[in-house]
């Protein structure tokens, strides 16, 4: 018996979409979860992240973190990644890891941190942003005038790197 491919495409589409709007919280202090969590979440967010977690996560190195093959699989299956820091210096995440990686980070007090990749940051770069977000930018990075204006105006924190390195890279 051969199975109707129009039932198994719309399964897969029924599936797909209900994915679509599924939310799953990890703790890394828990165990590395298996990537079964990908086929029903496209959401993940991963709380309580400190700095040895983004340490050994930066080596790429997956015997030092286990959870390195796990976020590479994860996007292979264009998981959507938030990290929510658990430390207050937005300043001692590398920002290697802000910039390259697909992660969305959020700050401890549940700002998005926001990283602009730019050596001039305009109006068009900031206007989205939501009041909820802060701003994270190296000293070398220039705002415009109206980028600056809009950054005020929405209450938008800007915090400035002296550089892209961390004290501990």
């Amino acid at each position: 018996m051969k199975p109707d491919v129009d039932q198994i495409v719309k399964a897969v589409a029924e599936m797909l979409a209900k994915r679509a709007n599924q939310v799953q919280k990890i703790s890394i202090e828990a165990a590395c979860p298996d990537e079964s969590l990908f086929l029903s979440y496209s959401t993940i967010i991963i709380e309580n992240v400190d700095l040895l977690f983004l340490k050994t996560l930066l080596t790429l190195d997956p015997e030092k973190n286990s959870w390195v093959n796990w976020f590479q699989k994860g996007f292979n299956y264009d998981i959507h990644f938030e990290m929510r820091i658990g430390f207050q210096d937005i300043n001692l995440i590398p920002w290697s890891l802000l910039t390259k990686w697909p992660i969305q980070f959020t700050s401890k007090d549940q700002r998005s941190i926001v990283v602009i990749n730019h050596p001039h940051i305009s109006y068009a770069d900031v206007m989205l942003m939501k009041k909820a977000s802060v701003l994270a930018k190296l000293k070398a990075q220039k705002l415009t005038d109206l980028a600056q204006e809009s950054l005020a105006k929405s209450q938008i924190p800007i915090i400035e790197r002296i550089d892209s390195q961390c004290i501990w890279e």
